[in-house]
């Protein structure tokens, strides 16, 4: 009799076969990329399974980023604790402030009284500090407007004796940034909420984009939706959390650790609550391992296994085609929607309520498929539910 246990083999010798014979080189991104992908939906789904309220599981995804956030900041902030990629993705977020310095002054654990007072020179045109004379021209043509120009050099003049303030509070002599922590803290978040709110206000553009062009009046709805803030929202409160967060372990511990970055990048770790995903959690999670894996191999010689990317990849994709097949409402409803189309739907024309027998609800997404047979070869007939 078949079990599943055969048909889930047969789909990793299949995408073996298929992996094996790729020398284009894609395997080890491939993996990477593909690895959380199965397991995401099925943790969802059998957590759903067990009558786990909702609150529960997002909180279970919000812990499993925290612990993976602060191993990969504490790694950010030691000599070589990550590979480059992963470096300049972590600079790109929090600044290169937290990164390790190859300097003396800036080593992994100091006493403020050796490091120096930073340079207090700086530029109080915060509009001159972007882009120069781009910035200006705009600047110019704005104020050139009649009665607007008056009211937005008013504004322009607030925001900037705004930051002059905030730029003049106190910093720690510990901390590596230039201006006060407050400054600090609110320039990281705000540059990352702002960059969040426009990638995600240009993904919901361009997927509204046919009736934006029948009714163009609806664009400022698309781009102003809330939905639009949970990305900035995420992504801002990550940054100034874990800036905030080493800045307040500085004045209180007066002296600067790398151990600061495990307790930041924990708390940071909590801003998943505004943009819950157990695809990014997951993601991170399976990518932390891998990379602390290879220190084992090149640090402790740990087993190093020949064309491993090949068997995970393998592994990953059978495991998702297994699903496909078998339960096919555990699938990501995007991925679900891929394996439609390079199939031209013949993954949901398969007869599911003949593997309802297993157990797994396999028909549940297409419950009332029944394909129809030639009755000189089967003797099957749809049985009434």
């Amino acid at each position: 009799m078949t079990t599943l246990r055969d048909i889930s083999t047969a789909h990793q010798l299949v995408c073996f076969m298929f992996t094996r014979h790729d020398t284009v080189g894609r395997t080890g991104w491939l993996a990477a990329h593909n690895t959380p992908q199965p397991y995401s939906r099925k943790f969802d789904y059998k957590f759903t399974q067990v009558n786990l309220t909702y609150f529960t599981f997002s909180l279970l995804q919000v812990y499993i980023f925290s612990l993976v956030s602060a191993i990969y900041l504490y790694l950010f902030r030691k000599q070589n604790g990550l590979p480059s990629s992963t470096v300049s993705l972590f600079r790109f977020i929090m600044g290169s402030e937290e990164s390790f310095k190859d300097s003396p002054s800036q080593g992994a654990t100091q006493d403020c009284q050796q490091v120096k007072q930073a340079s207090k020179t700086k530029n109080r045109n915060f509009l001159e500090r972007s882009s120069g004379g781009l910035v200006e021209r705009v600047k110019s043509r704005l104020l050139a407007i009649p009665l607007v120009g008056g009211f937005i050099q008013e504004v322009l003049s607030l925001v900037s004796s705004g930051l002059d303030i905030v730029e003049d509070l106190p910093r720690h002599l510990c901390c590596p940034h230039k201006y006060s922590c407050l400054s600090y803290i609110l320039k990281g978040g705000l540059r990352m909420f702002s960059l969040g709110f426009l990638m995600q206000a240009a993904l919901t553009t361009f997927s509204s984009f046919t009736a934006i062009l029948k009714k163009p009046t609806a664009i400022f709805r698309t781009v102003f939706n809330k939905v639009n803030t949970k990305l900035a929202l995420f992504l801002g409160s990550y940054c100034a959390i874990f800036r905030a967060v080493s800045c307040l372990l500085r004045w209180m511990r007066n002296k600067d650790s790398d151990q600061h970055a495990l307790v930041a990048g924990a708390l940071a770790g909590f801003s998943l609550r505004f943009y819950k995903s157990i695809t990014i959690a997951l993601y991170a999670a399976t990518k932390l391992l891998e990379i602390l894996y290879f220190k084992g191999i090149q640090l402790y010689k740990f087993p190093y296994f020949k064309s491993a990317d090949i068997f995970i990849y393998a592994f990953s994709t059978a495991f998702i085609f297994h699903a496909a097949v078998m339960e096919p409402h555990t699938v990501r409803p995007a991925y679900w929607k891929f394996l439609l189309r390079v199939t031209e739907n013949k993954f949901s024309m398969m007869n599911r309520q003949l593997l309802d027998v297993f157990g797994v609800h396999s028909s549940k997404l297409y419950p009332d498929y029944w394909p129809n047979y030639v009755p000189g070869f089967t003797q099957l007939t749809k049985v009434s539910k």
